[in-house]
């Protein structure tokens, strides 16, 4: 791919928000926002590689509208429902589940993640208790998945259909697991 080419392309990312978030599990968004033109050009990198950057997108999904929050007082705001037609399956290539205290999402945010997850070119980022998203979905069914150590019997227990492993990270297809970030 030429450079022309590479500066064309788009990366549209979602942070799928639900229960109160830990910030730090929502932070690597942010090394995914450094890939684009806009942070290598406030980095002053030389134009020769400010070339390669990409038009990147951050969605701020939730069922909910509003302010979002999250550890240590922090509030994100939402710029998606989870039923806007820009974040819909197939619409994002990356989908970040950030460890939330809520363990058994709703309904609609197991659908949503179903939609990404079901073939339509999505990859998914799930981090630490943002596992339990992912597992309550069945996305991780018959696959390899890890998860936080303090978890490990509760997530062997109630989803006994994923190949859990004891590693600080795994993936598998289009999915990609962190135990924990430290």
């Amino acid at each position: 791919m030429s450079a022309t080419e590479i500066s064309h392309c788009q990366l549209r990312i979602g942070v799928l928000m639900v229960g109160v978030n830990q910030l730090l599990d929502i932070a690597p968004v942010d090394l995914l926002g450094m890939l684009s033109k806009d942070y290598l050009s406030l980095a002053g990198l030389p134009t020769s590689i400010q070339d390669h950057g990409l038009n990147v997108e951050i969605q701020y999904i939730s069922d909910t509208g509003g302010f979002h929050g999250t550890t240590a007082g922090a509030a994100l705001r939402v710029t998606h429902l989870l039923e806007s037609p820009h974040c819909a399956p197939g619409k994002l290539d990356i989908l970040l589940l950030p460890g939330s205290d809520t363990f058994t999402p709703t309904e609609n945010v197991l659908k949503f993640v179903q939609g990404h997850s079901a073939g339509q070119g999505t990859t998914i980022l799930a981090i630490c208790t943002g596992t339990f998203t992912g597992a309550h979905a069945g996305i991780f069914d018959g696959k390899i998945a890890t998860g936080p150590r303090a978890f490990y019997k509760e997530l062997r227990q109630q989803f006994p259909l994923v190949k859990w492993v004891d590693r600080r990270w795994a993936s598998d297809g289009n999915v990609w697991r962190s135990a924990f970030l430290d």
